[in-house]
């Protein structure tokens, strides 16, 4: 895509019209220094130098909602301002496609060189993660940075664009297609670090033993970042207080791992599910940047709605629909946009999944209050995770989970889960260690609630026919609730 392709797109989901997206065009594409002067664009239009100033404030106007600075911003600065934000918007999709090179002389590794590719054609922002980390590296000499965020939040294609952007660091994506055993993820990362420091007599090194040769190799720059993305398929068995990959609890300085995971800790005075195994010696932090904190919500919220309008094919596409949508029903794009969003839940799976539903017409009006086949068949494979239906205790798994999406969810605090299912703590306790990932801890009123990670899958779970209330053991369940829930 070219610059002007990239400004017309913007224009269109900008809701510019013809002769201000033209004019947007004439000032941003036809000067080498940037932009154009008003009377050349007058002339060329045959138009006045003040139709030009107002089409231009209303260009400004309708930017505002992605770059509110401007609408502080004054005089000729707008549209210095405008020209910067969209040229940093453009640089990120407009790189080279890397081409794997046929020897091992390529920057990435070759088993992931798809999947970081493919996870760069439609990024958009997440600025805010990546400066999280590069203060990080700024204000210490080593350490570990985890990136924590509920499945679908995009943490993989996070950290592939930073992999992407970055081809001198060292990385490993475990996938469920692909091997995640700790030897698998070590011999990986020793390869790619024998070949980067051209190292000798290190096939059958551990990695401290890599990491220490590394950083007295002359060819080390003094920083070396090794990606490690979703922690949570590792399968170490029990790890027995060891770190999970048998990561250094030492580090040498200027050696920084970004990993990934989910929610892993929600320790509580009542249940222990903390998986989070990675300790440290002092001088070697730890630092958690966890997506979900409300102070990122905001901003991940405004990814989500400037994906929406990502210039490409598909969203050319959903921008077709928006605009009919806009047409018959007298309703904003901001509002249908904010729909879109909101139904999603902050999470860029989803999202996904919801805009290809849209494009298949599931829905005929911007009102999206049902589940769309997409989402339903991702939810399955949820379902499936959680065993419902084949594990050995399957009784049991069914009527934890009925408690949790009781009425939506948050009814019963953590500390009477066992008293409602009627089980015990230590059984209850190892269900939802199992489902750590499906799960999302909220405070009420000074009690700790555990609900499902998503009201869209609570929405799945409930229309199951293995989970329907008027089953006998539920109809127990629901008296045992009420009952709880009329106490003083």
């Amino acid at each position: 895509m070219d610059w002007k392709e990239f400004i017309e797109g913007e224009s269109g989901r900008h809701g510019l019209s013809k002769e201000q997206m033209e004019t947007l065009l004439e000032t941003l594409c036809s000067s080498t220094d940037a932009h154009t002067s008003q009377k050349n664009i007058a002339d060329k239009f045959n138009i006045s130098v003040p139709t030009v100033k107002q089409r231009m404030g209303e260009v400004y106007k309708g930017f505002e909602r992605t770059f509110p600075e401007l609408g502080k911003q004054k005089g000729a600065g707008k549209l210095r301002l405008l020209y910067k934000n969209l040229r940093e918007n453009y640089s990120q999709i407009s790189q080279p496609v890397v081409t794997p090179q046929a020897s091992n002389s390529s920057p990435y590794p070759e088993e992931f060189i798809s999947l970081i590719k493919n996870n760069n054609k439609t990024f958009c922002g997440r600025r805010f993660v990546f400066e999280a980390f590069e203060q990080f590296i700024s204000t210490n000499e080593k350490g570990y940075f985890v990136l924590v965020g509920y499945a679908g939040m995009g943490k993989t294609s996070l950290v592939a664009k930073y992999v992407y952007d970055h081809p001198e660091v060292i990385s490993y994506f475990f996938t469920r297609d692909y091997q995640n055993k700790p030897e698998q993820f070590l011999n990986c990362i020793r390869r790619q670090l024998i070949d980067r420091y051209d190292l000798d007599n290190s096939e059958e090194d551990n990695l401290p033993a890599l990491l220490s040769k590394i950083t007295n190799n002359t060819k080390f720059s003094g920083r070396l970042v090794i990606v490690v993305d979703d922690l949570d398929e590792v399968d170490q068995g029990k790890v027995g207080g060891r770190n999970i990959l048998y990561l250094p609890k030492t580090l040498p300085d200027g050696v920084y791992f970004f990993l990934t995971r989910q929610p892993s800790n929600l320790k509580t005075d009542y249940y222990n599910l903390n998986k989070d195994y990675l300790n440290t010696d002092l001088g070697t932090p730890v630092y958690q940047f966890n997506l979900t904190d409300q102070r990122h919500i905001e901003l991940h919220y405004k990814d989500m709605t400037d994906y929406l309008s990502y210039p490409n094919a598909q969203q050319n596409q959903l921008n077709s629909k928006i605009n009919h949508w806009m047409k018959n029903h007298n309703i904003s794009r901001e509002t249908i946009i904010e729909r879109i969003a909101k139904k999603s839940e902050n999470n860029f799976r989803c999202l996904n999944y919801l805009i290809q539903d849209i494009l298949d017409d599931f829905y005929q009006e911007p009102i999206f209050n049902k589940l769309t086949p997409a989402l339903s068949r991702y939810y399955q494979t949820h379902w499936e995770g959680m065993e419902i239906q084949e594990h050995e205790h399957k009784l049991r798994r069914q009527v934890l989970l009925y408690i949790l999406v009781y009425k939506n969810g948050c009814q019963i605090p953590i500390d009477q889960l066992d008293v409602i299912a009627g089980e015990e703590k230590c059984d209850i306790e190892d269900v939802l260690r199992d489902w750590l990932k499906y799960l999302r801890q909220e405070t009420k009123f000074g009690k700790n609630y555990y609900t499902i990670y998503h009201s869209n899958f609570i929405e799945f779970i409930q229309s199951q026919n293995t989970m329907e209330s008027n089953r006998p053991i539920f109809q127990t369940i629901n008296q045992r609730i009420k009952e709880y829930l009329r106490s003083p």
